[in-house]
């Protein structure tokens, strides 16, 4: 539509000839006389006019496609191009051209894009650049280096959804695919490490120890490389899936969770002197059994859900489900296990101090 020149004679000359005859007749015959392949395939009826006419189609369509470089104004008969669009993208070899920039609903009998597309160069080195060798290598990182520092945040500014309610734009350059995915690494650990600190924090505002606290992060933690240790030696699984990655997340959530109900049990333990303040043991067994079978049940259902996949044809959604199941597995283990010998510390060292890492809740303590 913005060709530099527009020949509407040779236009209205290959929409007459391309009828659905000769739509035919030219993809029957286009791989034989254009690529010299499949040419044993060609129907025998076939007249030397035929190729030739051919052939002299290909070279219409390429004498109006060679000024496709959109330095001309708009063309005003847009019909006109529609139909010659639309008849040469009936053509197999003349189809890559067109389709790539019209919805799937623009054909022949339907000469109307709800979408189209386009690509704009925006550069490339100079004339003279080196093309190989160190000196190569060297001018690729000048220009990439200044695509980063002087286009890299406009572009990204003008490929955000919110830019434009009519155009979506997409940027490519190779040489920037990795410091483009390192900028989004780096967001996403930014927002990963938040939510972490997020969880630590409220764990501290909650329980009201930092030891607890720290402890409880660190057992959240350590459920992920004894998953991993079992998931790839001993279950000797190889595909590690990337939303195994999520699992940390979805790990953060239920620790603390279980964390709350075990501290929870802890704490109504203090108030049931008659059974529980005996001694220590008497009351970590109670908070044993009240909150061991409760978080028993909610993880054994969670692992059982993610344990549904396996039913799945998807390989990464199966390493997923046998990952995470194991990562509850484990946090479940590490709160009865690690947290429960952290609380018994806490109690023994911390719990009666006003200091750093704990708050004064030794009244109802066991002596």
């Amino acid at each position: 539509y913005y060709a530099s020149e527009w020949n509407s004679t040779l236009a209205k000359q290959v929409i007459r000839a391309l009828t659905r005859k000769n739509i035919k007749l030219f993809n029957d015959l286009a791989a034989c006389v254009l690529k010299n392949v499949l040419c044993d395939y060609i129907p025998k009826d076939i007249t030397n006019f035929d190729l030739i006419w051919v052939q002299q189609i290909d070279h219409d369509i390429n004498t109006m496609m060679v000024s496709w470089n959109g330095e001309g104004t708009l063309n005003r008969d847009v019909d006109e191009v529609s139909y010659f669009l639309a008849s040469i993208n009936e053509l197999y070899f003349m189809k890559p051209y067109v389709s790539f920039y019209f919805d799937s609903n623009f054909t022949f009998d339907n000469p109307v894009a709800m979408f189209s597309r386009s690509v704009i160069y925006w550069g490339s080195p100079l004339l003279g650049t080196p093309t190989e060798g160190k000196e190569q290598r060297s001018s690729d990182d000048v220009l990439k280096n200044f695509i980063i520092g002087r286009h890299l945040e406009s572009f990204q500014t003008i490929t955000n959804d919110n830019h434009s309610l009519l155009v979506r734009t997409y940027y490519f350059m190779g040489a920037l695919i990795f410091q483009v995915i390192l900028n989004i690494l780096i967001k996403d650990g930014l927002k990963a490490i938040i939510s972490f600190l997020s969880v630590f924090f409220y764990l501290r505002f909650m329980i009201g120890s930092w030891f607890l606290a720290i402890v409880g992060m660190l057992q959240i933690f350590l459920s992920l490389p004894l998953a991993w240790f079992v998931f790839s030696f001993v279950l000797k699984i190889k595909y590690f899936s990337t939303l195994n990655v999520l699992c940390i997340f979805i790990v953060a959530a239920i620790g603390a969770d279980d964390i709350f109900i075990f501290m929870d049990a802890y704490v109504q333990s203090g108030y049931n002197r008659s059974i529980n303040m005996e001694s220590m043991e008497t009351r970590m067994n109670w908070v044993f059994r009240r909150s061991g079978l409760a978080m028993l049940i909610t993880s054994a259902t969670t692992c059982s859900a993610f344990l549904c996949t396996l039913v799945s044809p998807i390989a990464g959604t199966r390493s997923f489900g046998i990952f995470a199941a194991l990562v509850i597995l484990f946090d479940y283990a590490l709160v009865m296990t690690l947290y429960c010998t952290a609380v018994v510390i806490y109690h023994d060292k911390f719990e009666r101090s006003n200091g750093c890492c704990g708050l004064n809740t030794s009244k109802i303590g066991t002596e």
